[in-house]
Parts: C-alpha cells; sequence; structure tokens
C-alpha cells in the first residue's frame, strides 16, 4: 500500500511540474542550433551542389561545418625579389631605387566570412495557422577582407599578387524555395558565405644600388570568398533562423 501511494505521489508531482511548461517557453527553446555567429537558433540549413542550387543538410552538418575551419595543406612559399615583387605608388626611380611589398603564404584554412541576412525579417503572429513561410528576397555579394593591420592598396595588392588569386566579384542566387517558421516567432534567412582564409608576412623592401633590403614585415590576414564550382555564385551555408 504504501508503494502504491508513493507511486500516486511521484506521478501527481510529474504532472504538476510538466503543466507550468507553457507554449511560450516551449517555442523560446526550439530545437535547433544556436549560431553566436548570427546572434538566432538555425532550425533549417541548406548548402549549394555544384550549380548552385539549395541543398537541406542536417543541423549536425550545420554545426560540423561552421565549428570546425579546416587547415588546408600548403607548402611554404618561398621569396624570390627576382620574380615576385609588387612596386608601391611611391617609386623613387623606375631604375634604381624604389620599395615594394611582398606577400608570403603560410598557411590557410577554410572559413566563414560574415553572415548576410537574405530574406525580410518574417513575424508569424500566435493567431497564424501553424506555420508560416519565409523567402529569399535579396542577394548577397561577399567579397574579400583582410586584417585590420593591412592599410593601404598597394599591400592589398602585394597580398592578391601574391596569392596568385584570379579575382572576380561573387554573388548569391535567387532560390524560389520558401522557408518555415512557427506560429508566435519570429524568423529570416542568412547566408554565410564560405571562405579560404589565407596567414602570411606582408614585407616592405627597398631597392637601391646596393641591393634589396627589409625595412619591415608583419604578419596579415586575407579572406576570400569561394566560388561555386565554376559559376559566379558565391558558395556558403543558408540558415533559417528563428527567434
Amino acid at each position: 500500500m504504501k508503494r502504491l501511494s508513493l507511486f500516486v505521489l511521484v506521478f501527481v508531482m510529474l504532472f504538476s511540474y510538466s503543466s507550468i511548461i507553457s507554449a511560450e517557453d516551449l517555442l523560446d527553446s526550439p530545437e535547433g542550433y544556436y549560431d553566436e555567429s548570427i546572434g538566432g537558433t538555425v532550425i533549417a540549413a541548406y548548402e549549394l551542389d555544384e550549380n548552385g542550387n539549395l541543398v537541406e543538410i542536417s543541423l549536425e552538418e550545420y554545426q560540423q561545418k561552421v565549428e570546425a575551419p579546416t587547415e588546408n595543406s600548403l607548402d611554404s612559399i618561398l621569396f624570390n625579389p627576382s620574380i615576385r615583387q609588387s612596386l608601391n605608388s611611391n617609386l623613387i626611380s623606375p631604375l634604381t631605387n624604389y620599395v615594394y611589398y611582398h606577400f608570403a603564404e603560410s598557411n590557410s584554412t577554410s572559413g566563414f566570412l560574415s553572415p548576410h541576412q537574405v530574406s525580410e525579417i518574417v513575424t508569424c503572429s500566435s493567431s497564424a495557422s501553424t506555420t508560416c513561410t519565409i523567402s529569399i528576397s535579396r542577394t548577397a555579394n561577399p567579397s574579400r577582407v583582410f586584417s585590420d593591420n593591412v592599410t593601404a592598396d598597394d599591400q592589398r595588392t602585394a597580398i592578391h599578387e601574391g596569392l596568385y588569386y584570379s579575382y572576380s566579384k561573387l554573388s548569391t542566387k535567387l532560390d524560389p524555395a520558401t522557408f518555415t517558421i512557427y506560429s508566435g516567432t519570429k524568423g529570416y534567412v542568412v547566408f554565410k558565405p564560405k571562405a579560404t582564409i589565407h596567414t602570411g608576412s606582408l614585407s616592405l623592401f627597398s631597392v637601391s644600388g646596393s641591393g634589396s633590403h627589409l625595412i619591415s614585415t608583419k604578419t596579415v590576414t586575407a579572406s576570400y570568398p569561394v566560388r561555386v564550382g565554376n559559376t559566379s555564385y558565391a558558395d556558403g551555408l543558408f540558415a533559417v533562423v528563428m527567434y
């Protein structure tokens, strides 16, 4: 009899506790992944195929991709001043005296640039049906990003030339897909551009009749967006954010 009474007491306590969890509380912590770079909970995620079309991926895959940048294998690039020079605009003499910057890459990793909002913020009222839809209404145009200590155009040019990049502007594709959020919430779609993040030494040299002389050197980074295959589309991840 005592065992039966104890069982009934535990059941009543559990039922009472569960009954105080409101629908609003559940919506405050929907099943999803909180992405700190976005500042919201991702409830659905997509990557791009070789043609720039959306392909849904699991939230576990999304989390792995955004939290674990991969290091690319890279042989150290040796500096040959007779082959690779990047002259700045302040030439003292085109024949005998000038200064130039040279960038030597030491390693690169795969990561992401800052996210871009590519839809309007949709408010799904609590009086709405089960869900509301969001569609992509904006394109994102990610561009290369340099560390704060890269301050001049000739420095950026030296990095660009040192990486042998054929750089062109990329944009996202306006996909006709629609996405859903729950009633009583707000949501939007963001695009996280993939990037190759290059790290290396940017050195300033002077050249005169007595040879080439190192003036200064500093460690810099340059992040370049990645394209989808041979298209003009920027590669990356799309995330549906709900809050």
